[in-house]
């Protein structure tokens, strides 16, 4: 009896191309997404546990590698060939794609974030060679990458200032020249006007540094006040966000306010922590008034409730903050008892829930949709398997037949 030549495999019980084709895919795609998973994002606040897959040629849709390498990475993916921000279902930029992408610098990535003439790549920024060793990079935002680097720094980004009604305090922050060319930063009040008295800008000679004060003139009123100070150059801008919260002269009480998390995404609630500590008499009622605001002054929730307190309290609250956009909000709350009042504050952030920059998706929820996408992808090649092997299967039986009929 004559044997056919072609051998079988373990993955292709049979000979037909068809169905070796379905159970090859399918061992090709669950390895592609059990590996295309990245648990955590890799930035200041979280570790990384990425692993990515690559190939001996370029995998797009007309030229599959063949040759595929899963790797596991147990530390930051920071070498120059690895973008910071690997995950399920987003855009994986890499060095070397022609854009200086967030967390690339001049260091990690020369190709997209090299430094132009007259600079030298210093801790990852691009500084002028002539103070190559001692320039800083300040907070507060700014611009950079694409061989630009911010022209001065700021060395504060918080104000959160206590005051009692008819008073006047004074604050200060140093700003600072980093290149060797003079500069002039303009300086602009974002919803404290009235309250804020500041110049209206600056000007310094190369590489200086100066201290730059103002006066906050408190509100006759009991309330939290949110503001902004915005610096800007030629190509650098800085936010130095404020809030003055009043309180009366005679005060009963010390009130603190603490947000447990600072960016959080819009579907967790914002939790708080309210603690009122007297200082005086002791047993009286007070009214509590929790309210939200964006840094222009805008009020985006607002509740309150009264009790009794005659002795140091701490308690937490909820609030739901899925209406907010993905921008800075200050939570204040405004104590009121008999004979004074007091406010206090704490400023958070609303980010995307997702893989973007600094933010991670629950390992649980990573691993709901991996499994869903895989039991998807097995019921769609086995569906398209049985369906070829019918195919097959009766491309034999009438080859059968016809083999019979010639004999």
């Amino acid at each position: 009896m004559k044997r056919d030549g072609k051998k079988k495999s373990v993955l292709c019980p049979t000979t037909s191309p068809e169905y070796c084709q379905g159970r090859v895919c399918l061992l090709i795609l669950i390895l592609f997404f059990a590996s295309a998973v990245s648990a955590q994002t890799s930035s200041s606040n979280y570790n990384t546990s990425s692993s990515v897959v690559s190939g001996e040629t370029n995998l797009d849709s007309t030229n599959y590698g063949m040759g595929a390498v899963i790797e596991s990475f147990s530390e930051a993916l920071t070498s120059s060939s690895y973008k910071n921000f690997v995950g399920f279902f987003y855009s994986v930029t890499f060095c070397g794609d022609g854009t200086c992408n967030s967390g690339e610098t001049c260091s990690s990535c020369v190709a997209d974030c090299g430094c132009s003439s007259g600079y030298t790549c210093t801790s990852g920024t691009c500084v002028a060679d002539a103070v190559a060793a001692t320039a800083e990079t300040g907070g507060g935002g700014g611009s950079g990458g694409m061989g630009f680097t911010d022209e001065f720094s700021v060395d504060a980004t918080t104000f959160n200032v206590k005051i009692v009604t008819g008073d006047l305090k004074t604050r200060e922050f140093k700003i600072k020249n980093l290149e060797n060319k003079t500069l002039s930063v303009g300086i602009n009040l974002e919803g404290l006007e009235n309250l804020i008295l500041i110049g209206d800008g600056v000007s310094f000679e190369p590489f200086e540094e100066k201290t730059i004060s103002f006066k906050i003139v408190s509100p006759d009123d009991i309330g939290v006040y949110p503001g902004k100070i915005v610096l800007t150059s030629s190509r650098t801008k800085k936010t130095i966000f404020i809030t003055i919260n009043t309180q009366s002269k005679d005060t009963l009480f010390d009130l603190s306010v603490n947000v447990l998390e600072e960016a959080i995404p819009k579907n967790k609630d914002l939790r708080a922590q309210m603690t009122l500590i007297p200082v005086g008499e002791k047993g009286v009622d007070v009214s509590m008034k929790y309210l939200i605001k964006d840094f222009k002054g805008k009020v985006y929730y607002e509740n309150s409730e009264t009790f009794y307190v005659d002795d140091q309290m701490s308690y937490v609250e909820n609030f739901k903050v899925n209406n907010l956009d993905f921008e800075d909000y200050v939570l204040g709350v405004e104590m009121i008892y008999a004979g004074g009042f007091a406010t206090a504050s704490s400023q958070f952030k609303i980010i995307e829930e997702g893989f973007l920059p600094g933010t991670k998706l629950g390992n649980k929820t990573l691993i709901i949709i991996v499994a869903g996408v895989i039991i998807i992808l097995i019921v769609a090649i086995t569906f398209y398997r049985r369906e070829t092997y019918k195919k097959y299967r009766k491309i034999l039986n009438k080859r059968g037949e016809n083999a019979k009929t010639k004999n």
